[in-house]
């Protein structure tokens, strides 16, 4: 085979189940850290009962920490203490249908539809921990990085503003979402709803304060001193929404198209050098992602073309865009063919397969990788070029959203590692 071929799918349902399992501890924490806010609000004498809510919150936070990095003795701790809560549950609801002479199955369904959702969540992590247990361990420990680094002029005064906004729409939006749901019988579920309009414009205000605290490629060259990574890709997909793992509170959560697949990307591999691009002289703010230059049209060809010679890593989201196939004719040009990871971006196989017949027409050592639809394998997420020696890394799986790019990353860094392990000179020899 003239490329390397690796399916992640295993690992991403790993991933996804002991996820799903760190929901119970989650839950019952978030619970319990409630119940500490309003016993403290109500009975700020009954320091034992608060005091004992807010320890317990913080052991099931932990513990669903414990779960999401596929720690065994987490996973059996949650199967116990839910084999415990089932023989209590089914001991008291059949004590309690005697009381009021109802039949027995009545308590024993009560208690069943509460314990066999938390027994799925149990077997899915057992199952993740039995089969993937060092997959999971391995994904948690990937290298990552967060720009630490802020404007002092302006735009930092108007990002503030902004923030304290947003905040102010946050908070204030919650007390009628609150009463509404208080008044239909108080379920969370109808103050979600209701709080999703609030939560959509909040997160919009906050996103659009990010983007104001941008800097741009000179200011981040200046701070980082590192060789940089130049991103190429077409304008049309800066904001290119990715889909995102579910998240307990996912009603305060900015905006769906506020995640997009490149501030993904750039967070991810930020660690391998200050990521740089051209950026689209038609917008007025950067968007969330890679440090920004603006040029005129008729420079930013030279530009490319000093920033390829310049760069360590080139990083690619997939096109087919006239400009971006002058770039990848570049990159063979430049001699940069031995340094690129392609990204794949959440579109239909179809499209995959377009944009990849006019990358591989322009980069002699794509020639001869095929992504021909498998539907065992699903679709590419990235596509590594390293050194002339070694073939072609290729990463599929059946699904595109976050959870998978993690995966897909992870599996990126734990290789380059490895990578630069072997082939660093040993200083003792």
């Amino acid at each position: 085979m003239s490329h390397r071929v690796v399916d992640l799918t295993e690992e991403v349902l790993a991933v996804r189940r002991l996820r799903a399992a760190a929901t119970l501890p989650r839950f019952v924490a978030l619970c319990c850290l409630i119940g500490t806010v309003i016993s403290v609000g109500l009975a700020t004498s009954q320091w034992v009962l608060w005091s004992s809510l807010a320890f317990s919150a913080s052991l099931f936070f932990l513990l669903a920490r414990a779960i999401e990095r596929a720690a065994v003795w987490a996973v059996w701790l949650l199967a116990a203490v839910v084999g415990a809560l089932t023989l209590l549950l089914m001991v008291a609801g059949v004590e309690e249908s005697r009381l009021i002479s109802k039949p027995d199955f009545i308590g024993i369904a009560g208690v069943l539809a509460i314990l066999i959702p938390c027994w799925i969540l149990v077997r899915l992590g057992l199952k993740a921990v039995w089969r993937r247990r060092r997959t999971i361990a391995r994904m948690t420990t990937s290298p990552r990085s967060e720009w630490r680094w802020f404007p002092r002029d302006d735009r930092l005064r108007t990002a503030l503003g902004m923030f304290t906004a947003s905040l102010f729409i946050y908070v204030a939006g919650a007390v009628p979402a609150a009463l509404l749901a208080i008044t239909m019988g108080g379920h969370l579920l109808i103050f979600g709803v209701a709080y999703l309009p609030v939560a959509y414009f909040a997160g919009r205000l906050w996103n659009r304060g990010r983007r104001h605290l941008a800097l741009r490629l000179q200011e981040i060259r200046k701070l980082d001193t590192r060789a940089p990574v130049l991103l190429l890709r077409s304008f049309g997909d800066d904001d290119l929404p990715l889909e995102r793992r579910y998240r307990m509170g996912w009603f305060f959560h900015a905006p769906k198209e506020a995640f997009t697949l490149e501030d993904y990307v750039v967070n991810r591999i930020w660690y391998l050098g200050p990521v740089i691009a051209i950026g689209n002289p038609r917008e007025d703010l950067s968007p969330l992602g890679a440090a920004r230059e603006y040029l005129p049209t008729d420079q930013w060809r030279t530009r490319i073309s000093q920033y390829l010679d310049e760069s360590v890593f080139v990083v690619c989201i997939l096109g087919s865009t006239p400009g971006l196939s002058w770039e990848y004719e570049k990159i063979q040009a430049r001699g940069k063919q031995d340094s690129v990871l392609v990204v794949f971006p959440p579109k239909p196989i179809e499209e995959l397969q377009r944009r990849w017949g006019v990358f591989r027409s322009n980069l002699h050592r794509a020639a001869s990788v095929d992504i021909s639809s498998d539907s065992k394998l699903g679709v590419p997420l990235l596509a590594l070029f390293s050194s002339s020696e070694a073939p072609p890394l290729v990463l599929w799986c059946r699904y595109n959203n976050e959870t998978a790019y993690a995966v897909a990353f992870s599996r990126l860094f734990e290789w380059l590692t490895l990578r630069v392990t072997t082939t660093t000179p040993d200083p003792q020899r």
